[in-house]
């Protein structure tokens, strides 16, 4: 999918043209200027339309974002959603290449403005009707408003290979995300097909082009949503526990895929006693998660490790009171809930970690691990 690029901000010259062409904005949106009447027919809304600089999809990226179009503008409807009209309505003179497009896309998208968003996808594949990212928009945003029609007409597009160019993971992720949308609208008959049709488009896409963990994910999602469960188990254990080496060399098909941890400790392990395989997925987890894009769930891993681990040693112990307990076992489980605590965002998670350092410092008798120490309250705990 197309790399967000951020415009700079420019100098106060530039922003004074912004600011003119902003204006020029609202007066064409109204028909004329400020003091126009809303009825009346406007001679000059030509010239006002004419004076809207912003050429390209690119410029109406950073328009749309305009505080001054909000300033000057403050009738109900998003100043946002007018841009968006505006640029729907001269979109065959706008200039930008797919990249540009899907980028106002993703801005309208992350707004919560998915109508305006989709328009822009739509816009984009005017000009571009075989880019698989503004497909991949399109299907998403219709997956949001449950434009079953729209989102239909998109992804029988882009089963047709001429139209997936450019083609990444999202176009399979956003299509299986689609279908299980939809799936969840239908009855049981057309339910099962409508799984069965994202499973055949996500694995055909795994043929096509390198599967990374966001594939696997969304393939076991599916297995999940359908309920098969040993399915889903089996292609997440697949891609968690695969072997690094296929005998003596680096197996090509090994990818980190710390999102299919997470999604096996979120649902299949999610109220399990199976702390065995919890530990090893969470590890794998945890080494998955050493790259920038997955670093945030390095906690959620030492959190849910730190479970694991209680647990088993708890279940060892039990009925044997405090000489169940080895003090090395248990200051090992200490330090993985500390780190844990160190690690989480999540204020119920760090929370739970320094309850149950104070338990299991209690139940063990160990008093010289302080939980100020191992596990210190910030103000906002």
């Amino acid at each position: 999918m197309a790399e967000d690029r951020v415009r700079d901000e420019g100098t106060e010259d530039e922003d004074a043209a912004r600011a003119a062409a902003v204006q020029a904005l609202w007066e064409a949106l109204h028909g004329g200027s400020d003091d126009a009447a809303a009825d009346e027919p406007d001679d000059d809304a030509d010239a006002a339309d004419a004076g809207f600089r912003v050429a390209s999809a690119r410029d109406a990226r950073v328009m749309m974002g305009s505080g001054h179009l909000a300033q000057v503008y403050s009738e109900d409807r998003s100043h946002k959603d007018l841009v968006a009209q505006w640029v729907w309505d001269h979109r065959k003179e706008i200039a930008g290449d797919a990249a540009d497009w899907h980028n106002l896309y993703a801005a309208y998208n992350e707004k919560g403005l998915v109508r305006s968003a989709m328009q822009m996808a739509l816009a984009g594949l005017e000009r571009f009707p075989r880019d698989a990212s503004l497909h991949a928009d399109v299907i998403w945003s219709a997956a949001d408003l449950g434009d079953w029609e729209t989102g239909d007409e998109h992804l029988a597009l882009v089963e047709q290979a001429d139209n997936r160019a450019g083609e990444d993971w999202t176009l399979a992720v956003y299509v299986a995300d689609y279908l299980r949308a939809k799936a969840r609208t239908q009855g049981a008959e057309d339910r099962k097909a409508t799984y069965q049709h994202a499973l055949e488009f996500v694995r055909a896409a795994e043929r096509r082009i390198p599967a990374i963990d966001r594939m696997v994910n969304s393939e076991a999602e599916i297995l999940i949503d359908a309920g098969d469960i040993d399915g889903a188990c089996e292609v997440l254990e697949d891609a968690i526990f695969m072997s690094d080496y296929d005998g003596s060399a680096r197996n090509p098909r090994r990818r980190p895929v710390a999102q299919c941890c997470i999604t096996y400790l979120q649902t299949i392990l999610a109220d399990s006693c199976d702390y065995e395989t919890i530990t090893r997925v969470c590890d794998a987890g945890v080494r998955f998660a050493a790259i920038p894009s997955e670093s945030t769930n390095m906690g959620y891993f030492m959190y849910r490790k730190a479970e694991a681990m209680d647990g088993q040693m708890l279940a060892d112990a039990a009925g044997r009171g405090a000489k169940g307990f080895s003090p090395d076992r248990v200051r090992e489980v200490l330090r993985t809930y500390s780190l844990a605590y160190k690690l989480c965002e999540s204020t119920t998670y760090r929370s739970i970690c320094r309850k149950r350092f104070m338990i299991l410092c209690s139940l063990a008798d160990i008093q010289e691990m302080d939980v100020d120490v191992w596990c210190p309250k910030d103000k906002d705990d």
